[in-house]
């Protein structure tokens, strides 16, 4: 197990993908990103979703998510089970759509060019 992506380095990294570039996980599926929420697992800590993604043009870009990322970090989330939360550049990211645990967290972002895929991996909590 090795040391998880930040926020703030996801953000960092998606700025310098091409503007373009179409961004999905690398876990199976073809599944692209969604929103920033608090995870299930730890209402504390912030969770980016995931949807089918079918390659046109309504996918995410890099520079939309980042920006969409960013603007979340200023906002308040509601924990499942009550709490406020704002997250920081510094937060790690789970990944797990709004109600759900994974135990899966953000660990990189590869840059292909015209997609970028964030890769993950699993941490027993």
């Amino acid at each position: 197990m090795g040391r998880m992506m930040t926020i703030g380095e996801l953000i960092d990294s998606l700025r310098n993908c091409r503007n373009d570039a179409v961004v999905y996980f690398g876990f199976p599926g073809f599944m692209g990103p969604t929103k920033l929420a608090s995870y299930r697992g730890f209402y504390n800590c912030p969770a980016l979703g995931y949807q089918p993604q079918h390659v046109d043009e309504n996918d995410k870009k890099a520079h939309t998510l980042a920006r969409e990322i960013e603007d979340a970090l200023g906002k308040t989330h509601e924990g499942w089970k009550g709490g406020s939360y704002r997250y920081s550049r510094n937060d790690e990211l789970y990944v797990a759509n709004p109600g759900n645990t994974s135990d899966v967290l953000v660990s990189g972002l590869l840059d292909e060019g015209w997609q970028a895929v964030i890769l993950t991996e699993y941490r027993p909590s």
